[in-house]
């Protein structure tokens, strides 16, 4: 039988893994793919670099272009992120927590926004980044 100590790590454990920590960030950034991987290897202070990706301890970031890209839908006010250029797909450490998860993805879409790149984050906390994630906030780059 587990005491309360062991009940309450084990339970720890079990919510660690229970979360979604993963996120796709659309950016619509005009840079070719290496270099934008490169500029994003050099944000993170990756070393471990991949044609598509980079892994750091906080997590990992796969970036592609995004085969849904569209020069015109792209300036949709409602759906328009998911035609930008540009998708990451982030998986944050999950033994680091939420606030990892939060500072990784924080990182990523100031960088973009700093560069006036468009930049929309989709995850189940984006209500907890900057700017909401940049869903339909007026304080964020648009589209050209």
């Amino acid at each position: 039988m587990y005491g309360e100590k062991e009940f309450n790590e084990i339970s720890t454990m079990f919510e660690i893994f229970r979360e979604d920590y993963e996120c796709n960030l659309y950016i619509d950034a005009d840079a070719d793919i290496s270099t934008f991987l490169q500029n994003i290897a050099t944000l993170i202070n990756a070393s471990d670099v991949e044609s598509d990706s980079v892994h750091i301890h906080e997590g990992d970031v796969l970036i592609s272009k995004n085969e849904n890209y569209h020069c015109t839908n792209k300036k949709s006010p409602e759906d328009g992120f998911l035609f930008y250029r540009y998708k990451l797909l982030i998986n944050p450490n999950r033994t680091l927590g939420k606030k990892n998860a939060i500072n990784l993805v924080t990182k990523l879409l100031n960088y973009a926004w700093s560069e006036d790149y468009p930049a929309v984050a989709a995850c189940n906390y984006e209500s907890e980044l900057p700017n909401d994630g940049g869903y339909k906030s007026e304080n964020v780059p648009t589209p050209k």
